[in-house]
C-alpha cells in the first residue's frame, strides 16, 4: 500500500512489515531534440524560403508540456507556420504567424514537425541565421539538453534584374530646337541593389545638357542633377525606379 513520507522525497511503497521497500521516481525522463532546415545554404533576399523544424522524443517518457520556441530575425518577413504531430503527440496550436512560441506534447518515439514559411527582405544582406529551441516542462528531465537546439545558417546572394528605356518620344528632331529624353532605369527585383552606375555618354551634336534624377519611394538618386554626360550611382528597391530627364 501506499504511505506517506515525510522527507518530502515523494510517496512510496509500505512493505508489509512496515518498512518501505521501494521509493517511486516520480520525474519524467524524455530525450527531446530538434532539427532545423531549409535545405539550403544560400538565400536571395526578396524570396521566400520554407523551413522545416522537428522535434522528436526518444523517451522513455512522454513529454508533456514542452515548450517550442523560435524568434526569427526581422530580415525574415511575413512569416507563417503550421504544426503536424504523429500519432499519440499532439500541438498546442495548429498554426500562427510570425515567432514560434508554443507548446507540444510528444509521445516516447513519437515527433511534432513545423513548417515555417517567411520572405526575406529585399534588403537584407550577409546571412540569414534562424534558431530553434525546444525545452522540457518542469519536472521532465532530459538526459541529453545539447540537441535541444538547432539554427540554419544562410548566405544571401542578392539578385536583381535590371532594365532601363529611353525615349524622346519623337522620331524627328530639328537642328537648333531643343529635345528631351526620358530614361527609367527599373529593378525588377527579387533584391533590391545599392550603388548601381547610370550612365548615358552624350552625343556631339547635343549642346548645352543639363538632366534632373529622381527615384520612387524607398530608392535613390547619388546625385539629384548634372550636365553634360550621365554618370550617376542609383539605389533601387525591388520594383523600383529611378527616373533621368535630360535637355
Amino acid at each position: 500500500r501506499m504511505a506517506a513520507d515525510d522527507s518530502g522525497n515523494g510517496p512510496s511503497i509500505e512493505a508489509p512489515n512496515g518498512g518501505v521497500a521501494q521509493q517511486l521516481d516520480t520525474t519524467a525522463t524524455s530525450d527531446l531534440a530538434i532539427t532545423k532546415t531549409n535545405s539550403a545554404t544560400s538565400s536571395v533576399p526578396g524570396t521566400q524560403t520554407t523551413y522545416t523544424i522537428v522535434v522528436s522524443n526518444a523517451g522513455p517518457s512522454a513529454a508533456l508540456g514542452a515548450t517550442v520556441s523560435d524568434i526569427l530575425p526581422a530580415t525574415l518577413t511575413n512569416a507563417t507556420w503550421t504544426c503536424a504531430a504523429s500519432a499519440g503527440s499532439s500541438c498546442g496550436q495548429a498554426s500562427g504567424s510570425g515567432n514560434i512560441n508554443t507548446t507540444v506534447d510528444v509521445a516516447a518515439n513519437g515527433t511534432v514537425t513545423f513548417t515555417l514559411k517567411g520572405t526575406v527582405s529585399s534588403t537584407a544582406t550577409g546571412s540569414l541565421t534562424n534558431t530553434a529551441t525546444v525545452t522540457p516542462a518542469t519536472g521532465t528531465t532530459d538526459p541529453t539538453p545539447n540537441n535541444n537546439t538547432a539554427t540554419d545558417t544562410d548566405t544571401l546572394t542578392p539578385s536583381a534584374d535590371l532594365s532601363i528605356t529611353k525615349t524622346n518620344n519623337v522620331t524627328t528632331v530639328t537642328a537648333g530646337a531643343q529635345t528631351t529624353y526620358t530614361i527609367v532605369a527599373t529593378n525588377n527585383g527579387p533584391s533590391a541593389v545599392t550603388n548601381s552606375l547610370l550612365t548615358d555618354v552624350m552625343s556631339d551634336k547635343l549642346m548645352a545638357v543639363s538632366w534632373t534624377c529622381t527615384a520612387s519611394s524607398g530608392s535613390s538618386c547619388a546625385s539629384a542633377s548634372g550636365t553634360g554626360s550621365v554618370n550617376v550611382m542609383v539605389s533601387l528597391l525591388a520594383n523600383g525606379t529611378a527616373t533621368l530627364s535630360i535637355t
